[in-house]
């Protein structure tokens, strides 16, 4: 069944109105009609199912016809600060780590960076991003989208209850740093750019409490290098 997300506000008692772009794959792409059965979530509470009373192409209503209600996970919830990569290598990068279920990803400029857009074009790409998180959520049908958050500095990159830094000249591996975790309710990985973190931004982290972990002998590409980590996390706490 479609999966659809929207802002809370767009539920009214049993009535979901849904516009814009989604409205528009409803109607000229999937072409839904009215008595459809399609699945809402606001990324609060449970999912909606919904049959579809109304269609056009900027605007569709649908009636809330049930409920249902995700098994809440046990594993910590995850963000990936990612150090900005060239091209457009961070689209696919937050579309297949929101597939993983990574909560929260902070696009990150770093000494090595060689992305750096100015004020206005990295606005532009944050709403980009939004917008593909969106999209990705809806195709894996998770509870809510990826919180794509403003671009931060090293040093701006917060503390979770597990602090991981990925970095290359480290020995000591991922899957020891998250034994030596113990259990936290929050978790985050610093991946840095094409270049890697320099030896001082990799101590600044350690400073402010971050642990630094590699992912094995090999030098992962930047985009390689978080979906490896996510997915590691993921195995590692569905076994504690």
């Amino acid at each position: 069944m479609r999966l659809f997300i929207v802002e809370p506000g767009a539920v009214t008692g049993d009535t979901v109105t849904i516009q814009g772009p989604d409205a528009r794959h409803i109607c000229a792409v999937l072409r839904m009609a009215p008595g459809d059965i399609i699945t809402v979530s606001t990324g609060e509470g449970p999912k909606l199912s919904c049959e579809i009373s109304r269609i056009e192409r900027d605007l569709v209503e649908a009636q809330v016809i049930g409920e249902s209600h995700s098994k809440a996970s046990t594993a910590p919830s995850i963000t990936l600060a990612q150090a900005l990569p060239k091209g457009r290598k961070m689209d696919d990068i937050i579309r297949m780590n929101c597939e993983l279920g990574v909560e929260k990803i902070i696009p990150v400029i770093t000494e090595r960076c060689v992305a750096r857009p100015d004020e206005a074009g990295m606005k532009q790409k944050v709403e980009r991003w939004r917008a593909i998180a969106k999209a990705a959520a809806q195709q894996c049908r998770a509870h809510k989208p990826a919180m794509v958050a403003d671009v931060s500095t090293i040093d701006e990159i917060p503390l979770a209850d597990i602090s991981i830094t990925l970095w290359e000249e480290e020995t000591a591996s991922l899957k020891s740093a998250l034994a030596d975790s113990g259990e936290g309710r929050s978790l985050i990985l610093v991946v840095g750019p094409e270049g890697g973190l320099s030896a001082d931004e990799a101590r600044r982290l350690t400073a402010r409490g971050f642990v630094t972990a590699s992912l094995g002998g090999t030098v992962l590409r930047t985009e390689t290098a978080g979906l490896c980590a996510v997915s590691a996390a993921l195995y590692h706490f569905s076994k504690a």
